[in-house]
């Protein structure tokens, strides 16, 4: 899921105040997602599941509040998540799990913490876990493929779908 330009924003703000604090790389403002689930390597001739997949979920649109920092020790990875996990975002998680795992998808089935990278190979942990609040209302996700890149990755969008009570695209 992709945060709105007012959140983009902020978050890149963020990322870059704590980058100067703990050391190093925030991603650039437009990687900044939260990932549902993280498929690795997929083949080509598993797309249309995949797309069947996401077109078949029911969930609702929501409010997500990021307001909470966290630290991996052992990635050495600042994130930015929610105190509170919305449950239509649990719901959302869990219901392409489920449909992954039926369709014969390799994922981790391990609890679900929403959470977007905020800074990458961090030398030391943030001196807060307080953070914003910086809000978004989550209208649709997206399947996304990650290529290499310098430096980094970059973020192709295979397709998109709308999350119910999300106005309709024009």
């Amino acid at each position: 899921m992709w945060p709105d330009a007012g959140a983009r924003d902020a978050l890149a703000a963020a990322a870059e105040a704590l980058r100067r604090a703990c050391g190093g790389r925030a991603p650039p403002a437009r990687n900044l997602h939260l990932t549902l689930a993280f498929l690795g390597d997929v083949h080509a001739a598993q797309l249309p599941d995949l797309m069947d997949i996401a077109g078949g979920l029911a969930a609702a649109s929501f409010e997500l509040t990021l307001d909470r920092i966290g630290y991996w020790r052992q990635h050495r990875l600042v994130w930015a998540g929610p105190q509170d996990c919305p449950a239509a975002l649990q719901a959302l998680a869990a219901e392409l799990a489920d449909a992954l795992q039926a369709r014969g998808f390799d994922i981790e089935r391990r609890r679900f913490l929403p959470h977007l990278t905020l800074l990458r190979d961090a030398r030391r942990a943030p001196a807060t876990t307080e953070l914003g609040p910086i809000s978004w209302h989550v209208q649709q996700f997206a399947l996304v493929c990650s290529r290499p890149a310098m430096p980094g990755v970059h973020y192709d969008i295979v397709s998109d779908w709308p999350l119910a009570g999300a106005p309709a695209r024009l």
